[in-house]
């Protein structure tokens, strides 16, 4: 739960445009797209609302153990994708094949996800009740600050230096997502080696790939910035 009520907005608004954006990825109709990224897609499309949730207050009323089991299995099957299906996980006609340091970063984002449902107090009382106060303020790993609906959560010993860790981590993926997605727009076919419809199609797939990029860039961002407040 995060305290300040407008970066709960900014950090809503971003959850939702990432998981739209992912959702209409993981639908798109098209018979080449691969099965895998469909999946990875509809995994980040799951993941936003669970994000966005989690800001609120409201968000500590939904059972975390439900969704830590959720996104642990798709943790699991990111790296069973990069252990079993060698280094090049999927590919899609026309596209630049998924390299497996990719699917790793999925596997880490989904576990942390797991570990915030479980460290961020979800499926205990609401943080916004008295009861609730007192219920979160014996949880192991946690110290709350503040009354009633304006409290927040601050993690300690353990928790607060995996948190840290985390944080760190997720900055530095964030950043490298997001200049990779920067870089992948600028690129553009040559015309000289590639018909006029042969070049839409590649800077069609370069674009999906600076979105793909700058998705996954904002989304650890946006958990980075959760890591902060509880640190």
């Amino acid at each position: 739960m995060i305290a300040a009520h407008g970066l709960r907005w900014i950090l809503t608004v971003l959850f939702v445009v990432v998981t739209a954006v992912s959702l209409a990825r993981a639908l798109r109709p098209d018979p080449a797209h691969a099965a895998a990224e469909r999946t990875t897609h509809a995994l980040h499309a799951a993941m936003g609302p669970a994000m966005a949730v989690m800001v609120w207050p409201r968000g500590m009323d939904v059972p975390g153990t439900p969704q830590a089991a959720f996104f642990a299995l798709a943790a699991a099957w990111f790296v069973a994708a990069a252990l079993f299906r060698g280094r090049w996980i999927w590919q899609a006609a026309g596209e630049e094949p998924h390299p497996r340091t990719h699917t790793i970063l999925h596997a880490l984002m989904m576990g942390a996800m797991a570990w915030m449902v479980l460290a961020m107090p979800g499926g205990m009382n609401s943080g916004h009740s008295a009861a609730g106060a007192g219920s979160m303020a014996d949880m192991p790993g946690m110290k709350m600050s503040g009354p009633g609906a304006g409290m927040s959560m601050r993690l300690h010993g353990a928790f607060h230096a995996v948190a840290v860790v985390l944080l760190v981590v997720f900055v530095a993926v964030g950043l490298w997502w997001l200049s990779r997605a920067f870089d992948t727009a600028r690129l553009t076919p040559e015309p000289a080696v590639a018909s006029a419809s042969g070049a839409n199609r590649a800077e069609s797939a370069a674009l999906r790939r600076a979105v793909d990029a700058g998705c996954h860039g904002a989304m650890a961002l946006g958990m980075a910035v959760m890591l902060l407040v509880m640190v």
